[in-house]
């Protein structure tokens, strides 16, 4: 896996075996978030469909640190306020793959989190 790879040569991190996290609830996201939180690095991409709507709709994150592999099913949970803290925070450092279309994600949530208003179709 490509993460697998950037944690290796970027970081010089011994990864063992990689624990695999389906997460399609606000509990699963809260848990998967907390220890998301204590990595020093983490790498992320998404998927989501665009045709028909004005805004793209997420529907998956992939999310790899050196010792666990999350797949967020983001229509099941619903919001990803925690993710999008722990992306935005500065606390680590963030590998993003394809990153335009993850920032303007990012970057809806953060004028959500600092205005009170949202954006929708």
């Amino acid at each position: 896996m490509l993460w697998h790879n950037v944690f290796i040569k970027t970081y010089n991190l011994e990864i063992g075996q990689m624990q695999e996290h389906f997460v399609a609830s606000e509990s699963e996201l809260l848990k998967s978030c907390a220890k998301i939180a204590k990595s020093r690095v983490f790498g992320f991409d998404t998927e989501f469909v665009s045709e028909e709507s004005f805004r793209p709709e997420l529907c998956l994150v992939q999310v790899a640190t050196p010792d666990d592999l999350y797949v967020i099913d983001a229509i099941a949970v619903g919001s990803l306020e925690p993710f999008w803290d722990l992306v935005t925070d500065g606390k680590r450092d963030v590998i993003v793959h394809a990153a335009g279309k993850k920032f303007a994600f990012a970057s809806i949530y953060v004028a959500r989190r600092q205005t009170g208003c949202s954006i929708s179709n």
